[in-house]
C-alpha cells in the first residue's frame, strides 16, 4: 500500500507506481522494503521510514537502477515518477550502462534459485468465472445460505405470488423442494446444521422481516422459539450463540449475546455476519429507514465499531466474509439497484475492490468455505397504476424503472411521485404528472414527501450538503429551504390541512426519532410525540387534531 492508501486518502495512478517500486525492490533484493513484525509496524514504516539502500543487499546494483527504485518509493505522490511512461524511459535509459542487463541477470538468478516465488507465470491464464443457475421460478428470494456440507442450499423465497417459504436445493440437482415452513425467513445455518429463522413474522421493507427468532434443525423437527422481535441474526462460528438485530425505542440495535448492545442506530441495520475467527461482526448500516442506501461496518466484541466502505448512494444489500476472514464481500451500487460484487479489506481504512460487475443487479447471500459465492441476479421494477372513477381499465402512470407513488392532489388530477432506481440516480428525482397520462414534469432532486393542499408546492427532503426540508414549486417560483434548528435526520413529512405547517419525523443529536410540527415560514420545530413515535407517511386528520403514526410496538 502507498502512504496515501494507508491514510485513507484518495489514490491515483501514482499509488500504483509506489506499488511497482515495492515489487521491483523485492525482485532485486529478495526483501520487502517495509516489512516489519506486525501489520501495524509495517503500516507505520510505509508512512515514516525509508527502505534500506539496495546497495546494502550485497548485490551489484548500480546507482542508476537504485535511483529508479527509490524514486518510485517517495512518500509524497508529487515527488514520484508522474507516469509509467516516465518509469519506462528511466529504465530504458539504463541500457547503455549495463544496468538493464544487470537487472535481468539478478531477476533470472532469483527465479532459477527458487528463493522467491515467481511474480508471474508465462502462458498461464486465470481461470474464467463460471455460473450455475439454481432456481427457475418467478418471485423474490429474501435470503440463501450454504448448508455445512457445501452441497445443499436453503433459501427463503416468495414464488409466483405465494407467501414467503423455506426451500431446499442441491448444487448437483437444482430442483427446489419446500421444507414446510411458511412465513419463515432464513437468517443463518450453524456449523452443526441448525437454522436460525424468523417465524410468525411480518415483512417490513426490502429483505427485512420482524418476528420470533427460532431454531430449526436441518433434519426437519419443529421450530424452537428463542427470542421475540428479531429483525436479523447470525450464528457464531461454533454454532453455540447468536448475534441479533432488534428494534428498541426507535433504534436498531446489534446485540451479542442477545441483550448486550454492541452498536445502535436511528437508521436500520442488516446482514450481520460473524467473522470466521468469531472476533468481529460485519454488517450493513442504513441511515434512513426503509431506504437501502448505506455503508459496510465492522464491530468487535467490545463494541469498537468502524466503517470499512464509503456511503453507497444507490443501494447496498447482502454481505459475507471471505473464507480467510481478511475481507468482507458485499453487493452495492453507486446509484439505483444495479449492484456489483465488491470486497473491502480490513487493513487500514478498508481497501475496496470490485470483484465482478454484470448488467443488472446482484445480491450476495453467502460464501462457502471453499470460496464459491451464492448470489441472486435481481431485476427490480416498481410501477404506479391508477383507476379513475369513470374508467374500467387501469392506467400505468409509471415513468422509468422505479416510480414510487407519494401523493395525489385533492381533485385527483395530479400525481406526485419519485424515481429512485438506476435512472433516478443517487439523489432520486421529484416528479409530477397528470393522472390522465400527461407528460412527466421533473421538479428536481430529492425524496418527495407530500403535495401541498393547493397543489402549488411539493415538500421534499434533501440530503446534501446536510439533511434538510425544502419546498419546491410545481409552477413558477424559487425553491424554499426550511431551517433545520438542529434536526440532523428526516424520515417522512406531511402538510397540515391549512397549508401553513408541516409535520415530519426527524431526530435531534443524541435522541431518537420523533414527530415535529414546523411553520413553513421558518419557525422552530415543536415536538408532538415521544421518541419512537414515527410518521412514516401516514395521514393527518382533516381537522388537524390527530395524526396517525407507528409506535414502539
Amino acid at each position: 500500500m502507498s502512504p496515501e492508501q494507508v491514510r485513507g486518502e484518495p489514490a491515483d495512478h501514482r499509488s500504483d507506481l509506489f506499488s511497482f517500486g515495492v515489487v521491483l525492490y523485492e525482485m532485486l533484493t529478495g526483501q520487502r522494503p517495509f516489512q516489519r513484525d506486525t501489520p501495524v509496524e509495517t503500516l507505520s514504516a510505509i508512512l515514516r521510514e525509508d527502505p534500506p539502500p539496495l546497495s546494502q543487499s550485497g548485490l551489484a546494483i548500480s546507482p542508476g537502477l537504485e535511483r529508479v527504485v527509490m524514486h518510485c518509493l517517495e512518500k509524497k505522490p508529487a515527488e514520484r515518477f508522474q507516469s509509467t511512461r516516465d518509469v519506462a524511459f528511466a529504465v530504458q535509459s539504463l541500457s547503455g550502462s549495463g544496468d538493464r542487463s544487470a537487472l535481468q541477470e539478478i531477476i533470472g538468478e532469483r527465479t532459477k534459485s527458487g528463493s522467491r516465488r515467481a511474480v508471474g507465470h508465462k502462458g498461464v491464464k486465470p481461470m474464467p468465472l463460471s455460473y450455475k443457475q439454481l432456481s427457475f421460478r418467478r418471485g423474490t428470494i429474501y435470503s440463501a445460505r450454504f448448508a455445512p456440507d457445501g452441497q445443499n442450499i436453503v433459501y427463503s423465497a416468495a414464488w409466483d405470488g405465494h407467501p414467503v417459504e423455506l426451500y431446499g436445493t442441491r448444487i448437483d440437482f437444482p430442483e427446489s423442494r419446500s421444507l414446510g415452513l411458511v412465513h419463515a425467513r432464513l437468517h443463518s445455518i450453524s456449523s452443526a446444521g441448525d437454522m436460525a429463522v424468523t417465524i410468525s413474522g411480518r415483512h417490513l421493507w426490502r429483505r427485512q422481516f420482524r418476528g420470533v427468532l427460532a431454531r430449526v434443525p436441518l433434519a426437519g423437527t419443529a421450530p424452537r422459539p428463542l427470542f421475540e422481535d428479531v429483525l436479523e441474526a447470525d450464528w457464531t462460528p461454533d454454532g453455540k450463540n447468536l448475534v441479533v438485530v432488534r428494534e428498541s425505542g426507535g433504534r436498531n440495535r446489534l446485540e451479542f449475546p442477545p441483550g448486550k448492545v454492541l452498536h445502535e442506530t436511528t437508521g436500520w441495520l442488516s446482514s450481520p455476519r460473524f467473522s470466521p475467527k468469531g472476533n468481529r461482526v460485519a454488517f450493513l448500516e442504513h441511515p434512513v429507514l426503509a431506504d437501502n442506501r448505506g455503508w459496510v461496518a465492522v464491530v468487535d466484541l467490545a463494541g469498537e465499531k468502524k466503517p470499512i466502505s464509503p456511503l453507497w448512494a444507490g443501494s447496498v444489500e447482502g454481505l459475507a466474509w471471505s473464507p480467510s476472514g481478511d475481507e468482507v464481500w458485499f453487493s452495492a451500487a453507486e446509484s439505483g439497484t444495479a449492484r456489483a460484487l465488491h470486497a473491502a479489506s480490513l487493513v487500514g481504512a478498508g481497501r475496496l475492490r470490485c470483484v465482478v460487475r454484470m448488467a443488472g443487479g446482484l445480491t450476495l447471500h453467502d460464501i462457502s468455505r471453499d470460496g464459491r459465492v451464492l448470489l441472486t441476479r435481481d431485476g427490480e421494477r416498481s410501477s404506479i397504476l391508477s383507476l379513475a372513477p369513470d374508467e374500467s381499465k387501469e392506467r400505468d402512470l409509471s415513468w422509468l424503472d422505479a416510480s414510487v407513488l407519494v401523493d395525489l392532489s385533492a381533485d385527483g388530477k395530479t400525481l406526485l411521485f419519485m424515481e429512485q432506481g438506476s435512472a433516478g440516480g443517487a439523489a432520486y428525482m421529484v416528479c409530477v404528472r397528470g393522472t390522465d397520462g400527461a407528460p412527466v414534469v421533473r421538479l428536481g432532486d430529492g425524496t418527495a414527501a407530500a403535495l401541498s393542499p393547493d397543489g402549488q408546492w411539493v415538500l421534499a427532503i434533501l440530503d446534501a450538503p446536510s439533511p434538510h426540508l425544502v419546498l419546491i414549486p410545481t409552477g413558477v417560483g424559487e425553491v424554499i429551504t426550511l431551517p433545520t434548528h438542529g434536526i440532523e435526520g428526516y424520515l417522512a413529512a406531511k402538510w397540515f390541512p391549512d397549508g401553513k405547517h408541516v409535520l415530519f419525523s426527524g431526530r435531534e443529536p443524541g435522541r431518537g426519532v420523533r414527530c415535529y410540527q414546523q411553520d413553513v415560514e421558518g419557525g422552530i420545530p415543536v415536538p408532538l410525540a415521544p421518541e419512537g413515535v414515527i410518521l412514516r407517511g401516514l395521514p393527518i386528520a382533516p381537522d388537524a387534531g390527530h395524526l396517525a403514526a407507528s409506535g414502539l410496538d
